[in-house]
């Protein structure tokens, strides 16, 4: 096997093995579920740093590394055993902004792309998603939190990718990376269970769907606007939706909710050191022996860990394919 590589950026300096700066461990951490990736060094004879410096952290094997992180400083503390690095990605800015904004007849990614640019966040992989009649958004929530809800309203994903650049897109892997047993998978976890939801109901403001058109209020008539997916007996969620104007845009808003909530196989696999593991990608389960938990499933996390003691390795959780 080619050695490993590591390039690691650190303000103005670049630390790789023959560095005079020395990497004790690095843990880098992504999930759908935190909207902000992380990085954790501990560098011996570290250069000088402050906090908001850039750091770009790449792994591999022979003479190409590959970004696998790239962020600002957010903490420096001193140890015995070096300087502990913490570092976050941009999408930080969206957790601590709150913004009072009004949208008319605009798409899902219009409304993305306004509020990272007004977060000073780049985006990358985006897509349309629903239009909207109006869409608002209040300072109770942060910019993150009106997002999360916009990707779960169109059934995207949105999380901030190893560009440190946001997506909001649905799952579409481009890459598949197989875990097999007896090659270079070290541990493993897979587990099922049912869903707690059987159906989904989403009740939107009058009324579009009526004959009056999506310029019109609900003031306007009583009529009501819902739609709904899955099993009406069991348990049903029942969701309020005002940005729901028509029947057709309440109904595809079910859908999107009962597919995240449905229930999934899911767990996680631990391999040998695999740095072009990532968010949104495909992970294949391979000659493992138990042939029925052989399969495709969806990257949902990634953590990339390197240290002398234990070398690199990756550990990726995983989730049923929508």
């Amino acid at each position: 096997m080619p050695t490993l590589q590591y390039q690691i950026t650190l303000g103005s300096t670049t630390i790789a093995p023959t560095s005079q700066a020395a990497l004790v461990s690095l843990t880098a951490e992504a999930t759908l579920a935190i909207p902000v990736n992380t990085c954790r060094l501990v560098v011996a004879n570290p250069p000088s740093l402050a906090v908001g410096d850039a750091v770009e952290v790449k792994l591999g094997y022979g003479q190409t590394p590959q970004s696998v992180f790239k962020g600002e400083v957010a903490h420096l503390h001193w140890a015995l055993t070096g300087l502990e690095v913490e570092a976050v990605s941009q999408l930080w800015r969206l957790t601590t902004t709150h913004l009072n904004l009004l949208f008319e007849k605009s798409t899902a990614k219009a409304i993305a792309a306004d509020v990272a640019r007004r977060c000073r966040v780049s985006v990358g992989r985006a897509e349309e998603g629903i239009q909207f009649p109006v869409y608002a958004l209040g300072d109770q929530v942060s910019a993150y939190g009106h997002l999360r809800h916009l990707a779960e309203q169109c059934g995207f994903d949105l999380y901030g990718d190893r560009a440190d650049q946001l997506v909001f897109a649905p799952y579409q892997p481009s890459q598949t990376h197989e875990f097999g047993y007896g090659v270079d998978l070290l541990a493993y976890d897979w587990s099922q269970g049912p869903s707690p939801i059987t159906g989904v109901e989403v009740y939107g403001e009058s009324p579009a769907s009526q004959g009056q058109g999506d310029k019109a209020y609900s003031w306007l008539t009583k009529k009501e606007v819902k739609g709904s997916s899955g099993k009406r007996s069991g348990t049903v969620l029942y969701r309020v939706e005002p940005t729901a104007r028509t029947q057709a845009l309440a109904g595809d808003m079910a859908t999107a909710l009962l597919k995240s909530h449905r229930g999934q196989r899911q767990g996680w696999a631990t391999a040998l050191g695999n740095p072009a593991a990532g968010l949104g990608d495909r992970l294949s389960l391979a000659k493992l022996p138990v042939a029925a938990h052989n399969g495709r499933y969806k990257i949902t996390g990634v953590r990339h860990r390197l240290s002398q003691r234990q070398g690199f390795c990756t550990t990726l959780q995983w989730q049923e394919e929508p």
